[in-house]
């Protein structure tokens, strides 16, 4: 049984993938957080951009 588990700690096949997997998606649960949090609030930036933007334009 030792020398299964030696065998299985040693062996380096998966372990790129495995980081690869755990990488990826910790990018994508980051870029669906600020997708998120700009779709919620999105609108309410603009419409103060666009205020904002209105007070400073010299005609």
């Amino acid at each position: 049984m030792e020398k299964i588990f030696h065998r299985f700690v040693s062996d380096d096949a998966g372990h790129v993938a495995a980081d690869w997997t755990v990488l990826l998606a910790g990018a994508v649960m980051l870029v669906s957080a600020i997708f998120g949090t700009l779709a919620t609030s999105g609108p309410e930036l603009a419409d103060a951009a666009q205020d904002r933007a209105a007070e400073h334009v010299v005609l």
